[in-house]
């Protein structure tokens, strides 16, 4: 091959590749238009915890406040039981490297707790899953799974997205 036709194949492919990732920068920006902007303040919402509404045979479910006041980023994370590709993504959040980030994950668009306890065994997350409602939904804007957004310490939205994601590529958003 000659050094003109390589440069120009290589000119070609460089052409390609900027267009593609310029499409694919075009979706994510219209795909996320309806979440909170970044640079809004995250509502601060009081959820009952997955674990203690199961385990509490009395009625009462203890609450637990979002607070992202305990490190410098975290990623609130919502799902639905019922969404396939929460299913593969939501495994990706146990594969995260070592980060000082704390991770909340908020369960929408549920019909009962059983189906939520069965996605979270079936996909072997082991944290704290909260229980949110059509006005977590609401408050924060989300209308696909799986939606996440990362906040700084002040609750202000630093990055939001929504669908598949590696922990690759989550761990950067947090970093």
């Amino acid at each position: 091959m000659s050094k003109k036709s390589f440069s120009q194949t290589l000119r070609k492919w460089l052409i390609e590749l900027f267009v593609v990732f310029g499409i694919l920068a075009a979706i994510s920006i219209y795909l996320v238009r309806d979440m909170l902007a970044v640079e809004d303040r995250v509502p601060v919402l009081s959820l009952p915890e997955l674990s203690a509404v199961t385990q509490n045979s009395a009625g009462t479910n203890p609450i637990q406040t979002i607070q992202w006041q305990q490190s410098d980023k975290t990623l609130i994370y919502f799902f639905a039981p019922w969404c396939s590709i929460c299913s593969v993504s939501m495994k990706g959040l146990a594969l995260l490297p070592d980060t000082d980030a704390q991770i909340i994950v908020v369960a929408l668009d549920w019909q009962n707790i059983e189906e939520v306890n069965q996605f979270i065994d079936r996909v072997g997350y082991e944290g704290t899953v909260l229980l949110g409602s059509r006005e977590t939904q609401a408050a924060y804007q989300i209308d696909a799974y799986p939606s996440y957004y990362v906040v700084d310490n002040e609750g202000v939205v630093v990055h939001r997205d929504r669908g598949f994601t590696t922990p690759p590529g989550l761990f950067l958003r947090l970093n």
